[in-house]
């Protein structure tokens, strides 16, 4: 029996020495890592940006806003694939780190984020900040959401590194990194678009939301205060749909609500008097404009910021 207690105990430190110093190595790779497919993009903000306005997203912002023509000191934080619960946790990060924007920070929602059937993919997007658990507790909520046994796993430090966060050693041995940080990656137009739009448009018809999730609003409130706290206005944004079904509209309905009682500017690029993008040959695929069409949502973006700011200024607030 003492011989089995020793030989667990000798497995038990190996395991805890391994792990510790292949954390060591990894967050080495990762502080200096700035390899947008691998988080690099963020962490290259929080260490040498600052902006006055940040526009905040997934692909829908990086691809469809040249953030250059909006001003200056404007920069594109957006992340592709990255939905609400991520970019909540985000600025969350930016406020522990003290990057927020000196003014303004405009986030994109998308309205299938506000319904229960895409609770857990919004929460499993938190998980791409795994590297940030231990520095910031809104980030470790969101995590431990997901089930009661995620703190435990946390128990090995290398665990924050799993997932996207290991293309930071196969990274290093295929010698890949797309280090450029643009502000507007654009979609260019293809002879295939149409078609894919059309098919794109035949998948979210099958697709029922029956319910809001009631921690959606929590969020956005949390986030609403960390901006409030910092004197940074929050105007929140919802970008051009080619197809908007009912229950989209149901969702901006609530999100414009919220907005309204809560004096936080909305503008919803899907009401009727936003028409330009309802052409097919406006669209890359069914979610992303064209670059063409990402160029007139810009400047019409612009318009729409400076009447916010007008009405913002003329109301004293």
């Amino acid at each position: 029996m003492k011989k089995t207690l020793i030989k667990i105990a000798v497995i038990f430190f190996s395991i805890l020495i391994i792990d510790r110093i292949a954390s060591a190595k990894l967050r080495d790779l990762y502080e200096n890592n700035f390899c947008k497919h691998s988080g690099g993009d963020l962490n290259y903000y929080l260490k040498f940006q600052n902006a006055d306005t940040i526009f905040l997203g997934s692909s829908r912002v990086s691809s469809m806003i040249n953030t250059d023509s909006i001003g200056k000191n404007v920069l594109n934080v957006a992340s592709k694939g990255k939905h609400f619960y991520y970019n909540s946790c985000v600025i969350h990060l930016m406020e522990k780190y003290k990057k927020l924007p000196r003014k303004v920070l405009i986030l994109n929602l998308e309205a299938e984020d506000i319904y229960i059937e895409n609770k857990s993919d919004l929460i499993d997007n938190v998980f791409y900040l795994k590297y940030y658990y231990d520095k910031v507790g809104f980030i470790k909520d969101r995590i431990d959401s997901k089930s009661p046994f995620e703190k435990y796993k946390f128990l090995l430090s290398s665990y924050k590194f799993n997932g996207e966060n290991f293309l930071l050693a196969t990274n290093q041995l295929q010698s890949i990194c797309d280090d450029t940080h643009e502000n507007y990656t654009p979609l260019y137009p293809t002879i295939y678009d149409s078609v894919k739009v059309l098919k794109g448009k035949k998948i979210q018809q099958k697709i029922k939301y029956t319910k809001f999730n009631d921690e959606f609003l929590n969020i956005l409130q949390a986030t609403n205060l960390v901006c409030r706290k910092n004197n940074v206005r929050l105007i929140i944004i919802y970008g051009p749909h080619y197809y908007y079904p009912k229950n989209f509209e149901h969702a901006s309905f609530r999100v414009k609500s919220f907005c309204e009682n809560n004096h936080i500017p909305y503008i919803d690029f899907n009401a009727k008097e936003f028409n330009q993008f309802k052409t097919i040959d406006s669209w890359f695929d069914i979610v992303h404009l064209n670059k063409k069409a990402s160029l007139l949502y810009t400047k019409i973006l612009k318009e729409e910021l400076k009447k916010v700011d007008s009405l913002i200024k003329r109301n004293g607030n």
